[in-house]
């Protein structure tokens, strides 16, 4: 339990650097190269693994992790290293094939994304850059995979980090020498490809520590694994029919300022959304360990008490984001965009509905029967998901996705629920009473807000960072000790403390 929690706080840590860093981005580029040059760095990020091409990995980079983290834990490192030589080479073969489609059709992806003729050139390059760029990044997702499967997230995290401020430091620093705004899409592209090389040094300097990566390829034994990675392609297309698939139709729409304008105001939920799922990702090793030895009771304990603490950490953020919507707008798009902030703190309800889902979704996967039925309500999702965006998209335009997205998770949440609770006996009394105690505190730290904004003056960013990180702290301490009961408090306490131990150790 120790090990999963330390790879959970490196992933927070490494996720709270992150998202500082890619949210501060955001208004640099906006005002270097204005909404609509953010909107084209957004769309070239589309022709990455990051964007609506990481469908074509279908589940390798999961099925890598949990299929490595399995084979370790039965202290089989051999097999380790055939399925890590296996997913490598489908993904290169995969990759080389997208390669080859997109360097044929420039013309014609740039015309779908509706590129202004100003800048249909230079983005051609960056496509071009994009397609060579194909097989590093997916062989790169795949030896994260594999270094997560081995328990090295910190490995991992410290590459990802290290990335991110790089790609804010060109930010920074092209603008300032005047360079196009496809420089900085080329430069994301590259340290895409720097990322791969740091995978594999870590995994081919130290494979001594954990594995042995020889590339002896047995696609045989991998079978299985193929196979599971397969059945998650489904789950890769409904995810890039929610998270990509509309900022190509924005584009298409509307403009390319628009896609700039969706993405940014999605921006913050996306990023809550991976606390969520990093938090998930921590628990793909330990869940596939779990599984293979057997122990029912503790994957039961880790989904009850783990729904509760990953819950107690997410609503507290995202309550406080919606509190100070209109503030955050401001800072990421400017002061006349007030009236996006009513869509922004829509759009925080989609995280906050995953948070109480993920755990459990990310545990019951490594059982192969359940993830047809995970697919099924992820099918379900995604009718409801196109159906209401379809009705309402003359209305509403691009905020017709918002809204089916949050009535589309509200649909589906219940149903993940359940099927967690049939196959593991989760008793989910105690997330409900959560859920109600925890919105009651929202409702009342926002009506504080409300009534101190009429004695005091909160103007400048730092006191509405000031205001924000109080409001953040009141629900965080208010939740924990009226929306918790007190074995659930004295187990938080319990795991923060191990968690201590594990940082020091």
């Amino acid at each position: 339990m120790n090990r999963l929690l330390r790879n959970i706080y490196l992933n927070l840590s490494s996720f709270a650097i992150s998202s500082l860093v890619g949210l501060s981005v955001i208004p640099l580029i906006i005002r270097a190269y204005g909404i609509d040059g953010y909107g084209l760095i957004v769309l070239a990020r589309q022709l990455l693994p990051v964007g609506v091409i990481g469908l074509f990995e279908g589940g390798l980079p999961e099925a890598t992790s949990r299929y490595v983290a399995s084979a370790i834990a039965e202290g089989n490192h051999r097999l380790a290293g055939k399925y890590l030589a296996a997913s490598t080479f489908v993904a290169t073969l995969i990759a080389i094939g997208l390669s080859i489609a997109l360097f044929a059709s420039i013309e014609l992806v740039i015309d779908i994304l509706r590129i202004p003729p100003s800048h249909r050139e230079a983005f051609s390059m960056v496509v071009v850059i994009a397609a060579a760029s194909l097989p590093m990044h997916f062989i790169g997702s795949v030896w994260r995979g594999a270094l997560e499967g081995m328990d090295r997230f910190d490995w991992v995290r410290f590459i990802e980090v290290s990335g991110t401020i790089l790609y804010a430091l060109l930010v920074i620093l092209l603008p300032m020498k005047g360079a196009s705004l496809e420089a900085i899409a080329i430069g994301y592209i590259l340290i895409g490809n720097a990322r791969t090389i740091g995978y594999f040094f870590m995994l081919h300097q130290h494979r001594s520590v954990q594995i042995d990566f020889c590339f002896e390829l047995d696609m045989h034994s991998a079978r299985p694994m193929l196979a599971h990675a397969a059945s998650f392609f489904s789950g890769k297309l409904y995810g890039a029919m929610f998270n990509h698939v509309p900022t190509v139709l924005v584009s298409l729409m509307s403009s390319v300022a628009m896609v700039g304008v969706y993405d940014a105001i999605l921006r913050v939920p996306r990023l809550l959304k991976t606390v969520v799922g990093m938090f998930g990702n921590a628990l793909l090793p330990h869940s596939a360990r779990m599984e293979s030895l057997g122990g029912q009771k503790s994957v039961r304990e880790i989904i009850e008490v783990g729904t509760l603490l990953l819950a107690a950490f997410v609503f507290p953020v995202g309550m406080a984001m919606m509190i100070f919507s209109v503030e955050i707008v401001h800072a990421l798009l400017g002061q006349n965009q007030s009236n996006l902030s009513i869509w922004f703190a829509l759009g925080l309800i989609w995280p906050l509905l995953l948070s109480i889902a993920s755990v459990g979704n990310s545990m019951v996967v490594a059982r192969h029967h359940a993830v047809k039925q995970m697919n099924q309500i992820s099918l379900i999702n995604l009718i409801a998901y196109w159906s209401i965006s379809a009705f309402l998209m003359q209305l509403l335009g691009w905020q017709a996705f918002l809204v089916a997205l949050i009535v589309s998770s509200i649909i589906s949440t219940p149903l993940q629920l359940m099927l967690v609770q049939r196959e593991y006996e989760i008793n989910n009394g105690a997330l409900f009473v959560f859920l109600v105690r925890a919105i009651l505190i929202g409702l009342i730290a926002f009506a504080i807000k409300v009534m101190l904004e009429k004695e005091v003056l909160i103007d400048s960013y730092g006191i509405q960072l000031m205001a924000f990180l109080i409001t953040m702290i009141f629900i965080y301490l208010s939740i924990y000790q009226y929306a918790l009961v007190a074995r659930e408090r004295s187990i938080i306490r319990e795991k923060i403390a191990s968690l201590i131990v594990a940082v020091r150790n």
